[in-house]
């Protein structure tokens, strides 16, 4: 885990240039508090800098960017599968100088190219120079963030979006269709961001650029699509565990301290029993505790379930001082507007990791992606009938039922959630009893429109389950690991997003894909049913709670919401009422 603050220019560089480059590493040395280094070609126009968090092959020899003959890299994250790959080279007579997984992905691009790309298992971004020109590349599902800047000068290229921000004074860019979708959904979609010209390069993707210009953009990998298994076996399950277990060995691998994260949830309980029964590791675990009143305690579900499995468990309460968490927190977190509260858990968790001289942490993340574990899934397969109705059949109803809705309350919500065009079915999941609300947003059923008119009745639940796993995974979730685990340069590792693993997956029926009915099964054969809990408390921070600890700096609107909405009963609309406060915060200062 490290942080990237390169450029490429349609001009040879100067001083000015060079010093600028060395800021921008200054302004990410969070992220890789270890060593940094640069190194530039005045001619060419280009300067690459990178500074370190080092885990594997802790030596000068990993340090970075890494030259052999004229490439030369910069690379943030990991390669699992370094081993493997670092073996099929030395079968061809490639010789290696360090125990580096940069070294492995230097001289493996050099093998293959941009090829090289599907074969990799692993968390990455990269910037390679070859001598002409440069590829930045991100990995398969997002997990490394990767940010880039196009201006008269040329491209410049950053780990995040802050410091392309600050040296470039890049200025604010909300159109209507970022607004919309950032309303509707917490985020703004990547490969836009909420400033001019500064782009987030999306997952799966390589970008060609030459001679201070973009001139290519590819796409080299969709999760595979499978013919569907009716039926689940034992050998199936037993294809699953196998790969699971192959995904967690390689993810141990680290030349530094590393622990495990374990609540009680189904995830991180699977990971704890294939370390400690298959891999007979004896990996220390952490729970984070946190207050009550904030948070979703896990602590004595997880104590029980390490206690089973023998694994030494330390429970660490957090030291969250509620009075730096405002508006500009996030906003300092992650650069832009976005409301997902759990970047706040997640650096708390990095920040105790770090205090015990942990580096590395396995999580459970991506497990819900890949499984359909999130209760929007569970609710359309409940209510598969209703979506079913043709659209114009549902709005009918709607209409009919229209002077009954402040009578009844399941009125009320079928209005809101099903009487609905198709284009606005998946914003009411992700929104509910707000969709009227959000209808009045200027521009907002053009976006709704372009962006949803595919999903239906009939194909709800795959287009829920590949937008969440395409768009709101990395632009939502993974951020908050990246962000909030290198703010306190700590790296988390998510077994779960494995290529091999989504392959099987995708070739399950849908039937057998809510609420991790595959995991349940399989998490049997470790655990006695009493340890294996319902529906995971959640790791999230209270948007009730964050809305009254910020009423100070809440403007006049927000304050009066807060007031006439019972935010308890309805989470939706203390999480919108959040992201305004945030877009507030940013547009006006």
């Amino acid at each position: 885990m490290c942080g990237i603050f390169s450029f490429i220019l349609k001009r040879p560089l100067n001083k000015k240039d060079i010093l600028l480059g060395r800021e921008g590493i200054k302004m990410l040395k969070h992220r890789g508090p270890d060593s940094d280094g640069e190194w530039y070609n005045k001619k060419e126009g280009v300067y690459i800098g990178h500074t370190r968090l080092s885990i594997i092959d802790l030596s000068l020899k990993g340090n970075q960017p890494m030259i052999n003959n004229k490439h030369v890299l910069a690379y943030n994250g990991e390669i699992y599968n370094y081993l493997e790959i670092k073996k099929e080279l030395e079968a061809k007579g490639i010789k290696f100088y360090s125990n580096s997984d940069t070294e492995v992905l230097l001289k493996y691009w050099q093998n293959l190219n941009n090829s090289c790309l599907n074969y990799l298992d692993g968390m990455f971004a990269f910037v390679i120079w070859n001598g002409k020109n440069i590829w930045i590349s991100r990995d398969k599902f997002g997990e490394k963030q990767l940010f880039y800047a196009t201006t008269k000068d040329g491209v410049y290229i950053s780990s995040e979006i802050y410091p392309l921000v600050k040296l470039l004074k890049k200025e604010k860019d909300l159109n209507n269709e970022k607004l919309a979708a950032y309303l509707a959904l917490g985020y703004i979609p990547s490969p836009f961001t909420a400033y001019k010209n500064i782009f987030c390069v999306e997952p799966a993707t390589t970008i060609l650029l030459k001679k201070g210009v973009v001139k290519k953009k590819v796409n080299y990998w969709d999760h595979a699509k499978q013919e569907e298994l009716e039926n689940i076996n034992d050998n199936y399950l037993d294809d699953v565990n196998n790969e699971i277990i192959k995904s967690v060995k390689s993810r141990l691998r680290s030349d530094a301290k590393k622990c495990l994260f374990l609540s009680s949830g189904i995830d991180s309980s699977l990971l704890a029993s294939i370390i400690s029964k298959e891999l007979k590791s004896n990996i220390h675990t952490i729970t984070v505790g946190f207050n009550k009143s904030k948070f979703y305690d896990e602590t004595t579900e997880a104590r029980k379930i390490a206690n089973y499995l023998k694994l030494p468990n330390d429970v660490i309460l957090s030291e969250l001082d509620d009075k730096k968490v405002d508006i500009n927190y996030l906003l300092d977190m992650y650069g832009q507007p976005n409301d997902n509260l759990t970047i706040i858990p997640t650096y708390q968790m990095a920040l105790i990791a770090k205090k015990f001289k942990y580096k590395v942490g396995i999580t459970g993340m991506g497990g819900d992606e890949i499984s359909s574990g999130y209760r929007k899934q569970t609710f359309i397969k409940k209510y598969k009938n209703i979506y079913a109705i043709p659209e114009k059949i549902r709005l009918f109803i709607s209409f009919l039922l229209k002077p009954l809705n402040n009578y009844n309350n399941k009125i009320k919500i079928f209005r809101n959630i099903f009487g609905i065009k198709n284009e606005f079915l998946y914003i009411a999941l992700k929104n509910t009893n707000l969709i009227s609300q959000l209808k009045e947003i200027p521009y907002m059923e053009e976006w709704a429109k372009k962006n949803f008119s595919s999903f239906n009745g009939n194909n709800l639940f795959k287009s829920v389950e590949n937008f969440d796993f395409k768009n709101v995974m990395p632009n939502s979730r993974l951020i908050c690991f990246d962000h909030g685990g290198m703010r306190a340069g700590h790296e988390f590792r998510s077994p779960y997003l494995n290529s091999n693993l989504i392959t099987l997956f995708n070739s399950f029926n849908n039937k057998h894909k809510t609420q991790k009915f595959i995991f349940r099964k399989i998490l049997e054969r470790y655990l006695p049913k009493k340890l294996i809990f319902g529906f995971k408390k959640g790791f999230v921070y209270s948007y009730e709670y964050f809305l009254q600890n910020n009423q100070k700096s809440s403007n006049s609107l927000i304050i009066k919401n807060i007031k006439e909405k019972d935010l308890t009963n309805n989470p939706s609309w203390a999480r919108f009422l959040v992201r305004k406060e945030i877009l507030n915060n940013f547009l006006n200062n």
